[in-house]
């Protein structure tokens, strides 16, 4: 069987799958160019990835508001330093 990944720039949706499942890992973050700002793509994997996705998809995410909310300070730090690193190597972010 195929390893599922999904990739996304929403933050939101990043945070609700690794707060709604310890089997869900962080495969990379991608700064992409967007505008005259860059953002940060994670690419995720884990078991139920698809189940998780459609809860998200079709507003059925419920969340455990402390840990939803500790993962989102996790996720943002992540972001920073991608963009901290992009930057150093030559990318306008």
């Amino acid at each position: 069987m195929e390893k599922l990944i999904i990739k996304t720039t929403d933050v939101y949706e990043i945070v609700w799958y690794l707060s709604a499942s310890d089997s869900i890992t962080i495969e990379s973050v991608e700064v992409l160019p967007r505008g005259k700002q860059n953002i940060c793509q994670f690419a995720l994997s884990g078991e139920n990835l698809d189940q998780l996705q459609n809860e998200y998809l079709q507003d059925k995410a419920f969340v455990n508001i402390k840990s939803f909310r500790k993962m989102l300070h996790q996720v943002n730090a992540l972001i920073e330093k991608a963009r901290k690193q992009a930057k150093q190597e030559g990318g306008a972010v």
